[in-house]
């Protein structure tokens, strides 16, 4: 019946997270967990939206892991 509730700095205003993913790591880098509880106490599962293939988000854990090298990322921006 009611949404899951994300942890800060989600918020309903601003339903979105803005990440720094780490200089020169290599594929797969770890970025974040999604951290939500269901107040219905429903299982929570994580989806992107828009998804490109950069992203690797685990559905049952929410862990973010950013999976493209940025030699790759520039040559998709200039295509």
């Amino acid at each position: 019946m009611y949404p899951p509730q994300f942890i800060p700095p989600w918020t309903p205003t601003t339903p979105y997270y803005v990440l720094t993913i780490p200089e020169r790591q290599p594929p797969p880098a770890y970025v974040t967990t999604m951290v939500a509880t269901d107040p219905d106490n429903d299982v929570v599962a994580y989806m992107l939206v828009n998804d490109t293939g950069e992203f690797n988000l685990v559905p049952q854990t929410g862990n973010l892991n950013f999976v493209l090298s940025v030699k790759l990322i520039i040559r998709l921006g200039t295509v």
